[in-house]
């Protein structure tokens, strides 16, 4: 669903999350560790199988761009629990792409963040075709919509906020839950915050 928002400034409107932090363009950069093909870096994972990291390689610049059309510079990370934000600039207007990944979660947690979507006066609608269950919600500012979608594999949770279609953010969270074992169980605390490097040179 879209909802239009009438704003007396220019610039991208940013979408607020109804759980999680935000990384800010100032962040550090962080190496994305992605392959030179854009492809997502595999998850590390102990004997039994579970993830034991979520970090900003799972969705290098080189995938975001290539699978979303936009051209984006290696993300900044913020990373808290078993909770990790990448951020993106993308240059086109000084609009950004944000990642969020998460782990630990089930089908309760993921309801309660839908909730606070459409209380919070987002409007969100199904999404097939992606992991167990997915909802997009969208933001209108003139021209330029922004939308945000958020799916959950698992006890794994990827939202892709960004002016992007819809089905171009679903191949995103497709390739990253591919990339990534959906071992995690609901509650689990085996996520491991990976500390930000400075970017390449």
């Amino acid at each position: 669903m879209r909802v239009r928002l009438f704003v007396a400034a220019a610039g991208i409107v940013a979408v607020g999350f109804a759980a999680g932090c935000s990384g800010a363009p100032g962040d550090p950069a962080v190496d994305d560790g992605g392959s030179p093909s854009g492809t997502a870096a595999p998850i590390a994972t102990d004997a039994a199988g579970n993830a034991l990291e979520l970090s900003c390689g799972l969705a290098p610049a080189a995938l975001v761009t290539s699978t979303l059309n936009i051209a984006v510079s290696p993300p900044s990370q913020v990373a808290s629990g078993s909770q990790t934000e990448c951020t993106y600039l993308s240059g086109v207007g000084g609009s950004t792409v944000t990642i969020r990944l998460q782990t630990g979660d089930g089908a309760a947690a993921f309801a309660i963040g839908r909730k606070g979507f459409d209380e919070g006066g987002q409007p969100t609608s199904d999404v097939t075709g992606i992991g167990d269950e997915a909802y997009q919600s969208s933001v209108e500012f003139g021209d330029v919509v922004t939308n945000t979608l958020v799916a959950r594999k698992g006890a794994v949770e990827v939202l892709v906020e960004a002016v992007a279609s819809v089905d171009a953010e679903k191949a995103l969270i497709q390739k990253i839950f591919d990339a990534k074992p959906a071992a995690v169980q609901p509650g689990s605390t085996a996520a491991v915050v990976i500390p930000a490097t400075p970017a390449k040179p």
